[in-house]
């Protein structure tokens, strides 16, 4: 009868309808009840294909959605939340209270923007924005999507956690700055002396002398300067070290003989002591030479006239100790977390006077890194400094910074 084929197709229409997709009719006849199970299947086959499409469409969309390090959060047309990634979570600390709602969202960034302004003209969407949110920096963006009527039905909010780049941004206008100071104030001694000079003071013989030794201060501290500078270009364009095997111990030796002069200028006790059995360590000379001279000036340099310096070379479990002490002027506590920025100084006019770029302990750093080691720092103002330069007994090469 016409009545069993067309009961089979309606039962099989509501099970598509029940989401049991790929339902197929046997086909019995080629009349119009054979053609309508034939277009039935035909479209059947169809949605569960384009079903199938979509839905793997929708799984790679939720795994680049959810491996992806930028924040996503998606608002429907009322503002609310519809979608919000594992960045988004993480960057806000999966603090939800903070996003339940658009208007509150951008309440909470600083952002003078409401879902209603962005329903009534899409144009208040901003290319992007810089904000703050607790201790991180976020570059917002905001992008609507529409329905089939080319309505507003919602809004993408995209969150780049640009915390790292803020910070390199201010170390770099910082560095610039710094940069600029350093080099002014020996230009402009050099530039008033000379004035003076070609002004007549060249007549004083005595007045001449002095005036010269001043400009050739300021021209060795340039010379410093520059130095250093092009020093730091290297590391943190990744030098490759000369790595070779080393006596620690001699080359210690050899540098504390080299700076022996310097101490006893000030009438300093310059002492060495090296314990048996320091195993050769694979390092390159030149900079470890560098490091420990930088150190050792340091402690002559900020330990007064009559004071005492001793250097200690040691080993403990799988690291070779370079331990430098001084009975110097010391450094504040709440300084010693920073000394080894570059440009720091404990205090700005003392170091100047003596000679220091503000660097030297920034290089010394970068270098024992690259050796696979480290530098710390003990000390107490007024009662003297410790410097440990520790270097790996098995040498593990880092890229430097």
């Amino acid at each position: 009868t016409i009545t069993l084929p067309i009961n089979d197709i309606m039962h099989k229409a509501e099970k598509i309808t029940d989401g049991e997709f790929g339902q197929a009719i046997e086909v019995r006849s080629d009349d119009e009840l054979g053609r309508l199970a034939k277009t039935f299947n035909f479209m059947s086959s169809r949605l569960k294909s384009m079903l199938t499409e979509i839905t793997s469409e929708k799984k790679k969309l939720e795994t680049i959605l959810n491996y992806m390090n930028d924040g996503i959060i998606a608002y429907n047309r009322n503002g609310e939340v519809i979608h919000i990634n594992p960045a988004a979570k993480r960057l806000l600390y999966n603090k939800l209270s903070d996003i339940v709602s658009f208007d509150e969202f951008m309440s909470t960034l600083g952002i003078e923007l409401s879902i209603e302004q962005v329903t009534n003209d899409r144009n208040n969407c901003e290319p992007s924005q810089k904000v703050q949110y607790r201790d991180r920096f976020f570059k917002v963006q905001l992008a609507v999507f529409t329905d089939e009527n080319e309505q507003v039905d919602g809004i993408i909010t995209v969150i780049q956690d640009i915390t790292e780049e803020q910070k390199l941004e201010k170390m770099r206008r910082e560095f610039v700055a710094n940069v600029s100071h350093e080099l002014r104030t020996p230009l402009t001694s050099v530039k008033s002396y000379t004035e003076t000079l070609l002004d007549g003071a060249l007549s004083d013989m005595q007045t001449a002398e002095q005036f010269l030794h001043v400009i050739n201060e300021e021209t060795d501290r340039m010379t410093r300067l520059v130095k250093d500078l092009l020093t730091l270009s290297q590391h943190d364009g990744g030098i490759k070290l000369n790595l070779e095997d080393t006596s620690i111990g001699d080359l210690v030796a050899a540098c504390v003989n080299r700076m022996r002069r310097e101490a006893e200028a000030k009438k300093q006790s310059l002492k060495l002591k090296i314990r048996p059995n320091i195993p050769i360590i694979s390092v390159d000379r030149y900079r470890i030479d560098q490091l420990i001279v930088n150190i050792i000036g340091n402690a002559i340099k900020y330990t007064p006239e009559k004071g005492e310096i001793w250097v200690h070379v040691y080993c403990e479990r799988d690291m070779v100790i370079i331990n430098v002490s001084d009975n110097g002027i010391g450094i504040p506590e709440s300084d010693l977390n920073r000394i080894f920025e570059r440009f720091f100084r404990v205090d700005k006019a003392r170091s100047r006077q003596m000679g220091g770029t503000g660097l030297g302990l920034s290089i010394a750093k970068e270098i024992a890194v690259m050796h696979g080691g480290d530098i710390t720092v003990k000390s107490k103002l007024g009662k003297g400094t410790s410097v440990f330069i520790k270097l790996p007994v098995q040498n593990r090469q880092k890229k430097a910074l």
